[in-house]
């Protein structure tokens, strides 16, 4: 009987969940520490790694067992220095906000962004790459890998990335799906210096030590996977039938199943694969469960004490809560068009 071990890399937390006929009988969550400060945000790929082994290893043996695939989830927009370190640069990272702010401005952002759909932002490996370019941080020959790399590499062997994880880096053509011979010249780097492409459905063999590390059966197989986002907005359409979707985490961002490319230079929107039929298109916002985080920081002596108190308090506030609102400011530096409130409720786009 099929039972499908999936794990899922974000920004705070490895989750990982078991599924055998459609009903999770195994879930655990393990927190990531991140690193740096207001430009420089990386998370320890060894800690990364060690929490994950830690995460597997305190599953029920008997269930280990009977794993059949597993699967990956990942966080879009990392870039990781193969220097050894295993320092993985995330998202969030901001180091190349006034190197990308001067590229914007030229006519090769425009054609970059039609052949990579990936908005061109501080956020994209392209642009972490054009600045440590710039500034010469790495020898030039240095191979550049990412989260889903870095666990492919682990399990399997292999430094290999799946063409939706890819297709959010900045350096992948989406009509041709392969890397952008264009955007890597321009970068000065070649596809070798990049891990090899497959496709999401892609299967590996798990390596002998992983296998007997865990007790994974000889037959267990690795399925690459997607990206965070198109899993999210597949999971919705998979369980709903709708091809939008909202969804609210850390951050927020609304996604749309299409099966054409859909872009906008003005609004930059998203558009990513996620398999041969289906891409996902849409736009972010740098706010959603943050708010949260927020107000534990700002309304309460201890972030814990927040936390505590709020289901009570929730459970205790009238309907309503007798007309108060709070309007929190919708950062919209990755997502331009979006909707805000004015003085008088009138919603208008900021």
């Amino acid at each position: 009987m099929s039972i499908f071990l999936g794990i899922d890399i974000g920004t705070t937390a490895i989750k990982l969940g078991i599924i055998q006929e459609n009903q999770l009988i195994y879930s655990s969550e393990l927190p990531l520490q991140t690193y740096g400060d207001e430009r420089i945000k990386y998370q320890a790929g060894e800690e990364l790694l060690a929490s994950l082994q830690a995460g597997i290893s305190a599953m029920p043996q008997q269930l280990r067992q009977q794993i059949t695939t597993i699967g990956f989830s990942t966080a879009m927009h990392s870039l990781m220095p193969d220097d050894g370190k295993k320092q993985i640069f995330l998202w969030s990272d901001l180091q190349a906000a006034e190197t990308i702010d001067r590229f914007k401005q030229t006519n090769l952002a425009t054609h970059f962004y039609e052949i990579s759909g990936t908005p061109i932002h501080a956020m994209s490996p392209f642009a972490k790459l054009l600045y440590f370019q710039e500034k010469k941080l790495y020898p030039a020959e240095t191979h550049w890998y990412g989260l889903k790399e870095l666990i492919m590499e682990y399990f399997t062997g292999n430094f290999v990335i799946d063409y939706s994880t890819a297709s959010a880096t900045g350096l992948f053509d989406l009509k041709k799906k392969q890397w952008s011979d264009e955007i890597l010249d321009y970068l000065g780097i070649n596809a070798e210096q990049l891990a090899q492409l497959v496709d999401t459905n892609q299967a590996f063999k798990l390596l002998p030590k992983i296998r007997d590390l865990f007790d994974f059966s000889a037959d267990t197989q690795v399925v690459i996977g997607a990206s965070d986002g198109t899993l999210a907005a597949y999971a919705s359409y998979y369980s709903t039938g709708r091809s939008a979707s909202l969804t609210i985490g850390t951050s927020a961002a609304v996604r749309q199943i299409t099966n054409a490319i859909h872009l906008d230079q003005e609004k930059q929107n998203f558009c990513y694969y996620l398999n041969e039929d289906l891409l996902v298109s849409g736009a972010p916002s740098n706010n959603g469960g943050v708010v949260l985080a927020w107000a534990a920081n700002h309304l309460a002596d201890h972030p814990a004490q927040f936390y505590q108190m709020l289901p009570t308090l929730l459970k205790e506030t009238t309907i309503g809560a007798k007309g108060l609102r709070f309007w929190p400011y919708l950062n919209g530096e990755r997502a331009p068009c979006l909707i805000g409130v004015t003085k008088s409720k009138e919603a208008s786009v900021i």
